[in-house]
């Protein structure tokens, strides 16, 4: 028995792509640019891509350019350092070979300190401060920074001024001894009103 929907082929002649070289193989990967290239056979059209519309540059200069709210943070920060360095009494050496560093005669006598400096993006000005750490300034009256990130752009500034650490058993203990001495105040002047 035959099957009738076989289809057989009757052209037994041979035809002209036969005698046509075969195409070329692609090398590359599928999706590169080389095969891309290759496919194409020419230059490529500038295609918006995700690499090329986030490009390492173009963060970098996306990020530089500071926005209305960093803005205002940086100078509420300098307006901070600035009084902190005046309500010390730290003095800025002017000229000479320690120029631009600072002094405070009330605490320190001659000690020098380093000096750091911060820009303020609203009005173009470099602030300094007095820079040093817990060991130079025992006081805790000088500056220090701490750099986030950002080549600069964000930054720290804190002073060196010691934090109590406090449990809450201590803070307790704490109000019940001022509980304790209020209540002996109220009562020896009851004792003592005769």
């Amino acid at each position: 028995m035959t099957n009738a929907f076989r289809r057989t082929n009757t052209n037994t002649s041979k035809s002209s792509k036969t005698n046509e070289p075969p195409a070329p193989v692609n090398p590359y990967i599928v999706g590169t640019n080389e095969w891309s290239k290759f496919r194409s056979k020419g230059p490529l059209p500038n295609i918006v891509t995700r690499n090329s519309m986030f490009t390492r540059k173009k963060r970098e200069q996306r990020n530089k350019i500071p926005t209305q709210s960093q803005m205002r943070k940086n100078s509420e920060l300098i307006d901070k350092v600035l009084n902190f360095t005046f309500e010390n009494g730290w003095m800025q050496i002017d000229g000479g070979q320690n120029d631009g560093k600072w002094i405070n005669t009330k605490h320190y006598g001659s000690k020098i300190f380093r000096s750091g400096k911060i820009y303020e993006y609203a009005t173009g000005e470099t602030h300094y401060f007095p820079v040093g750490d817990t060991y130079d300034d025992p006081i805790g009256i000088a500056l220090n920074f701490k750099n986030i990130g950002g080549g600069g752009l964000y930054c720290t500034v804190f002073p060196n001024t010691w934090t109590t650490l406090i449990s809450r058993s201590a803070i307790k203990k704490k109000k019940r001894i001022q509980r304790k001495e209020q209540e002996h105040i109220e009562n020896r002047d009851l004792a003592h009103k005769d």
